[in-house]
């Protein structure tokens, strides 16, 4: 079973990348050798990007899903940091996507006028 209570994100990247610096060394620190740490650094990068653009735009949103016994796990990690060993993006953030895409094809939705641009006000000014 995992343990999701393992500490800090960027705890878990350090113990990654200090991992495949010692297997690095053994290969004369070839690219290689880096390749899965690479892999896992980019997937948890894109996810954390891919939460914070859900997020904004559907801020008001935010607390149901942190309420959502169904969802609350994954939050907290994301919040947390720690996904970096996963291979799969969180599965909230596919219910998080599909909730954005029906609120924004639905202009008649009660929730439509709440979400929020990524857009601030001084880029908008100063294009």
């Amino acid at each position: 079973m995992r343990d999701h209570h393992r500490g800090s994100g960027a705890l878990t990247r350090a113990s990654g990348a200090a991992s495949s610096i010692i297997a690095a060394a053994l290969t004369g620190f070839s690219k290689a050798a880096f390749a899965e740490f690479e892999r896992k650094s980019r997937n948890a990068t894109q996810w954390w990007r891919n939460f914070i653009v859900l997020y904004y735009r559907l801020n008001v949103l935010f607390s149901s899903y942190i309420r959502d016994p169904e969802h609350r796990l994954d939050l907290v990690r994301l919040l947390q940091g720690d996904f970096f060993d996963d291979d799969e993006e969180p599965a909230v953030l596919g219910k998080m996507r599909e909730k954005l895409e029906l609120l924004e094809n639905n202009p008649n939705h009660p929730w439509h006028e709440a979400l929020r641009s990524l857009q601030t006000q001084a880029w908008i000014d100063t294009r």
